[in-house]
């Protein structure tokens, strides 16, 4: 499932933060933030403290 972002200027800040994310320079706390600002409801990603992948909102 692909994710719904709330406008395009919003997806390019979410997937910008997501590179950030992946690289270790933005806390899993700060990601799950941009999750609830950037993506439409249905769109969240649940993310897991601890460096484990993020699993998908059903």
């Amino acid at each position: 499932m692909a994710k719904k972002y709330k406008s395009v200027a919003l997806e390019v800040l979410h997937k910008s933060m997501v590179g950030l994310h992946e690289i270790g320079l933005l806390p899993d706390e700060k990601m799950r933030k941009f999750d609830l600002s950037c993506l439409k409801p249905g769109g969240v990603v649940k993310r897991k403290i601890g460096g484990e992948k993020p699993n998908k909102a059903e």
